[in-house]
């Protein structure tokens, strides 16, 4: 995966230990999107692992922008 330039992980489940693994053989990743991704928690380390990314988008970023509708966090529609 190392010519992948964007990816978009939304709402995914994904877990810090997965992103660090992306992040890691991704050298050329300039756009990430990983809105309502809720495992993730973005500490120092994180963070400076994203320091080159062009876009980022973080778990608790709006989603006013996204081309689908989504439901708050925490609200489920059975």
């Amino acid at each position: 995966m190392t010519e992948l330039r964007s990816l978009k992980l939304f709402a995914s489940t994904i877990t810090n230990k997965g992103l660090v693994t992306i992040l890691d053989n991704c050298p050329n990743l300039e756009f990430l999107d990983i809105r309502h991704c809720f495992n993730i928690e973005m500490d120092d380390t994180l963070r400076a692992k994203c320091a080159g990314i062009e876009t980022l988008r973080l778990p608790h970023d709006p989603v006013d922008d996204y081309e689908y509708p989504v439901d708050p966090p925490g609200y489920f529609s059975f």
